[in-house]
């Protein structure tokens, strides 16, 4: 049975309701065409290496490829080659309001053991006057299996849930939010689920936050994974 690549239950007065199912059957070029025709409501990036960028569904499956871009780093550094153009990361996005809950499936990668590859769920203030602020709970192959970070103002100011396990086995990620505080957890089977760290606080984080998926390299390399 083909797995959903993400879903969004959101809250409302207690009574949840389906905000998006993409199950990525039809075939869309988010980079050329936009959110236009689907679901989605923002494609967001910028900088990276040119002509590297994908966002595309086909067969279902998304695949989000990039090269040089960043989700943040201690530094708060986000121009990676120093031309005077941020590298921010890729996002497929979507907006909700109130509490939710995401999950999506690792479906695929072109290395397990590329540099810095990291991608899965993100949770976004839309306003960026006071720099990026970002929950982000991703499957990072190379060093720690899975892990999630926090960005306030710009800069990474948290690090955890670095699990240690095989990200083709723990294949499910979810991350949740219930109030100020958002819950990173991963799964084998999407039922079952292993909280990744206590949780993040973001009183600062408003209502209505973009959600969705994100692919990031952290350094020049070329890198591409899949959801389902």
């Amino acid at each position: 049975m083909r797995k959903l690549c993400m879903l969004l239950l959101c809250l409302l007065w207690t009574m949840p309701a389906v905000a998006l199912i993409d199950n990525f059957d039809t075939p869309h070029d988010f980079v050329a065409d936009g959110v236009s025709g689907t679901d989605w409501q923002a494609v967001v990036y910028s900088g990276g290496v040119a002509g590297s960028l994908q966002i595309l569904s086909s067969s279902g499956k998304l695949r989000m490829q990039s090269q040089g871009t960043t989700a943040g780093g201690w530094d708060g550094l986000w121009d990676l080659n120093g031309d005077g153009t941020d590298d921010l990361c890729p996002m497929l996005l979507t907006e909700v309001t109130g509490d939710f809950v995401l999950i999506t499936r690792f479906a695929g990668i072109n290395n397990l053991q590329v540099y810095h590859q990291a991608a899965g769920l993100i949770a976004r203030n839309p306003d960026i006057s006071a720099g990026e602020n970002m929950v982000q709970s991703a499957f990072f192959s190379v060093w720690t299996g899975h892990i999630t970070w926090n960005v306030v103002n710009g800069a990474r100011t948290g690090e955890a849930g670095a699990t240690g396990l095989n990200v083709n086995q723990y294949s499910f990620m979810k991350l949740e939010r219930v109030g100020d505080m958002f819950y990173p957890s991963v799964s084998q089977d999407g039922i079952t689920w292993l909280p990744m760290m206590a949780g993040w606080s973001r009183p600062d984080m408003p209502e209505t936050l973009q959600v969705g998926l994100f692919h990031a390299m952290f350094e020049q390399n070329l890198g591409w994974t899949e959801f389902d």
